[in-house]
């Protein structure tokens, strides 16, 4: 597991938390570990992490798999 170091004013624009939920996105069950929310978005939801490295948007009613070039 590798180890960020994040600027000091992070935590001041983003919301990094435990987020383990699991999403259905055409369904596909994506089961999340981590979350993390800002004001900086352009539209507003949550942008979660799977276990496989799959990164999620999740939104109201607007749910997708970001393709992140795997």
């Amino acid at each position: 597991m590798a180890l960020m170091i994040l600027p000091s004013n992070y935590g001041s624009s983003y919301e990094p938390f435990v987020f383990t939920s699991t999403i259905q996105i055409e369904g596909t069950n994506h089961r999340c570990l981590f979350g993390l929310r800002s004001a900086r978005f352009a539209r507003d939801g949550v942008l979660a992490i799977t276990p496989e490295k799959v990164v999620l948007w999740i939104g109201t009613g607007d749910e997708e798999v970001l393709d992140l070039g795997r």
